[in-house]
């Protein structure tokens, strides 16, 4: 298998998810979220939240991801699955 067809086939045993956190990331660590897109946003309440979305090959790297966001004491308010192409999102 060559690396082209290596790379497509982890594209197809991939999964998008967004994980929403409440508050907003610290600039210092936005570095410590490589390879996630990260958005911020506040609503009409003055209440901010931060959503990253990344691709994941298992539940076990999901439930990686969200105990490493619950160990650097985020409040983890949602976790989506998002059905999409993979080709689509570039992440």
């Amino acid at each position: 298998m060559n690396n082209a067809q290596a790379e497509r086939k982890e594209k197809h045993t991939c999964t998008i998810y967004q994980i929403t956190v409440q508050g907003e990331l610290k600039s210092d660590w936005r570095d410590w979220f490589n390879g996630m897109l990260i958005a911020t946003e506040s609503n009409h309440h003055k209440k901010t939240s931060t959503t990253f979305t990344c691709k994941v090959r298992d539940q076990a790297e999901l439930i990686g991801i969200i105990n490493w966001l619950h160990n650097m004491n985020m409040v983890i308010e949602m976790v989506s699955l998002i059905p999409s192409r993979l080709e689509e999102l570039d992440v």
